[in-house]
């Protein structure tokens, strides 16, 4: 798992986000070159509280996903101990880029694979915000890791229908990191 850390009262502090999305290139093809993943995913998240927040901190949730998603997938979080502003804008920003934002929010996972100059074989899963207990959220989130590696799986190496462009994507973060003021 990749943690996006987010800190401090007027700005983003750690990581931030212009640093994650200049990065975000590099550790998306190191990954799949190293042999460390052939596939990513966001886990877009209230990070101040909620379901989700709580039982990936209170259910050994981020081990069971570690585990699970393995040299698969790499997943991403954003860990905010700063304003919840931050983390709905990255939120808001992410899913935007990735072309999802009319399909799902928060909670949810979204899941792709980076080939060259493509983001391909985007999927995504709203996350039960009702659920209050720690170990079916995470009982739910390590199905749908599982679920997208079992496709893989099936697929092979072959590419699916659903992509765009990884530089419009790249484009476009840099473009709304500019323009939000917030990172």
């Amino acid at each position: 798992m990749f943690t996006v850390f987010l800190q401090g009262a007027d700005r983003g502090i750690g990581m931030g986000y212009e640093h994650f999305v200049a990065e975000f290139e590099s550790i998306c093809e190191n990954h799949v070159r190293n042999g460390r993943a052939r596939a990513f995913a966001f886990i877009f998240y209230d990070m101040t509280h909620g379901p989700v927040r709580n039982a990936l901190k209170s259910a050994h949730g981020f081990d069971i996903l570690n585990t699970t998603s393995g040299k698969d997938l790499t997943l991403f979080y954003l860990h905010s101990e700063g304003l919840d502003s931050y983390a709905k804008k990255f939120n808001r920003q992410f899913l935007q880029a990735l072309g999802v934002d009319r399909q799902v929010s928060p909670p949810c996972i979204v899941f792709f694979r980076a080939n060259g100059e493509r983001i391909e074989d985007i999927d995504c899963h709203h996350i039960d915000a009702e659920t209050q207990e720690p170990h079916l959220v995470v009982e739910e989130l390590r199905r749908y890791v599982m679920g997208y590696i079992d496709g893989m799986n099936e697929q092979g190496n072959f590419a699916g229908l659903t992509w765009i462009a990884k530089g419009a994507l790249l484009s476009f973060l840099k473009l709304a990191s500019k323009h939000s003021g917030l990172f």
